[in-house]
């Protein structure tokens, strides 16, 4: 099975630190003898993992680690990772116990899950492996006893393909009560192998994961139920697997997964059969009655070096300019209050995103706030030039994971690049970071994401040579937060529920127009952020804002 795996926060990715340090933690830097050792990342098919995973590994790469990626999307209805994952760590784990070498494992799980470079793609009838769940319930987060969403109390519904962290399915369908399991297994069935599907040669293992509270009754009836369904089509299921794999917390559910054996049946079996210590994967229900006495090899593993800490850096500039230092102070005061600010907003970015998501934008963010806090606005006397500070900001920003703290980190990044180049010029440095959101996240104006708020900011910007204006930055960031509520999503989890998210903000776009008020009026006044006692009413309400605070323009 796994080495390693990595936490990150209930349904959010982990940072870009936390993967480094596991990869350095079980892999041995290259060495010119040792070619076939290395790390495989096996990333499911959501954009914060893998943002964060390929960042990490390219940090990896550039400390001298050999590290592979690979991008697993079984889920039929929107191609993202869930319980099918499970047997790429199994195939994979028994290849490395048996010696292979990681070209060899990346390679063979290229050709099985017909994958170019790291990208997934979608191969349609022929996809190596195949899965669908639902659920009766919602879940409902920790330290939280209301559920994401409702499902009706006077009909029997169930949400048909939905993901791993709670997240609508992509329909609600009803079922009779007399013979459920029956009736929605076989609507199951009926998506993992279409009509396309031809039973001649047709062979499968069949998984059958508990996605959180479905008991062992349940579970086992469920399982009896659609291998007659599977048989009764001609369709041979050579191994059956029931357990808890992959959950989505306590949402009383289930899903199915199907690893196509048609071709090297053989191999496939061998190494599913190979023996494990994982306490849970379970003994297989071998239906073709064929006995495999497969053995474990001896692995021994490398010895394990740890990469330096990633951190809270000192300057490398023996001196620092008075200009530097007031730079540093005024932009940590802008910071401090951001912060201050965005915290007392995290529920309603979660209220929002428990309608168009999975409930923990705000979440993410106020992760990223408290690292912030902690590290930086907490430290005192902290020597370093402005653009070390925006740098030490975005790697604080990893630690909130998902594809927001990768995104947003990539803002500080670019920023503090541009301040290298050009001191103190905010402007071209706030144009820098959001051309390095979209190049991350693949993202542009009208995806429906964080960017449709900043993107018309830093295009007006551009547009101005010397002077802005402030109430300008303002109103083209609230008209780019408020187109959202007419779009359909095209990137992050919100893309799932198509209409659905119609008439509700992006809450992503909510945060960044929050935050671009109070960065307009920073460049407006600086001292003014940290001494404002009618800060926080002023920047929730634009009206009273501009009411104010006398704008006309300022040079940045």
């Amino acid at each position: 099975m796994l080495t390693a795996a990595v936490l990150g926060a209930v349904f959010t990715s982990p940072s870009v630190l936390q993967i480094f340090k596991a990869i350095t933690a079980v892999t041995s830097r290259r060495r010119v003898d040792e070619e076939g050792k290395g790390c495989l990342l096996i990333v499911k098919n959501y954009t914060g993992d893998i943002l964060n995973f390929r960042l990490a590994r390219e940090m990896a790469i550039q400390d001298g680690y050999n590290v592979e990626m690979i991008i697993v999307g079984d889920d039929v209805t929107h191609q993202r990772g869930v319980a099918g994952t499970v047997f790429i760590h199994k195939l994979c784990g028994a290849m490395a116990e048996r010696g292979d070498s990681l070209s060899e494992i990346f390679e063979f799980m290229k050709s099985k899950l017909k994958i170019t470079s790291e990208q997934v793609l979608n191969n349609g009838n022929e996809s190596f492996i195949r899965s669908i769940g639902i659920g009766l319930n919602s879940i409902s987060m920790p330290g939280n006893s209301e559920p994401l969403y409702e499902l009706s109390d006077s009909d029997p519904v169930y949400e048909l393909g939905l993901g791993i962290h709670g997240e609508k399915g992509v329909c609600r369908l009803t079922f009779s009560p007399t013979n459920p399991v029956t009736e929605i297994s076989n609507t199951m069935i009926e998506h993992l192998l279409p009509k396309e599907f031809s039973a001649e040669n047709l062979k499968f293992a069949l998984m059958i994961n508990n996605l959180g509270s479905t008991t062992l009754l349940e579970m086992y009836n469920i399982a009896r139920v659609v291998i007659t369904l599977l048989e009764n089509q001609n369709i041979s299921i050579e191994r059956v697997y029931v357990g808890t794999f992959m959950t989505a917390l306590n949402m009383h559910g289930f899903s199915l997964s199907l690893l196509n054996l048609a071709q090297n049946s053989e191999q496939l079996l061998e190494l599913l059969d190979t023996p494990t210590e994982s306490m849970f994967w379970p003994t297989s229900l071998n239906l073709s009655k064929k006995s495999n006495n497969s053995s474990r090899t001896s692995h021994s593993t490398g010895g394990i070096k740890l990469s330096p800490q990633i951190g809270i850096t000192a300057t490398t500039k023996s001196i620092i300019s008075t200009e530097e230092n007031s730079q540093v102070e005024k932009f940590l005061s802008l910071t401090g209050v951001v912060c201050d600010f965005i915290l007392t907003r995290i529920k309603e970015y979660n209220s929002l995103d428990s309608e168009v998501g999975d409930g923990d934008c705000g979440s993410a963010i106020e992760r990223a706030c408290e690292s912030i806090q902690q590290h930086i606005l907490k430290k005192q006397d902290l020597k370093m030039t402005l653009a070390e500070l925006v740098y030490q900001i975005g790697i604080c920003v990893q630690n909130s994971g998902g594809s927001s703290g990768a995104i947003i980190s990539m803002f500080f990044l670019r920023y503090s690049k541009s301040l290298k180049t050009n001191s103190f010029d905010h402007k071209k440095a706030f144009i820098e970071g959001v051309h390095g959101m979209m190049e991350l996240g693949d993202s542009k104006k009208g995806d429906r994401t964080m960017l449709d708020t900043l993107i018309p900011v830093s295009e007006y910007l551009q547009e101005q040579e010397e002077s802005i204006d402030v109430e300008t930055i303002v109103k083209v960031a609230n008209e780019g937060m408020d187109s959202t509520k007419s779009m359909l999503a095209k990137r992050g989890r919100s893309r799932y529920l198509g209409d659905r998210v119609l008439g509700f903000l992006d809450p992503g776009a909510l945060c960044m127009f929050d935050i671009v008020k109070i960065w307009s009026l920073w460049m407006l006044d600086k001292s003014r952020v940290a001494n404002s006692s009618d800060f926080f009413r002023e920047v929730s309400d634009p009206r009273v804002f501009f009411a104010t605070v006398n704008i006309t323009s300022c040079t940045i």
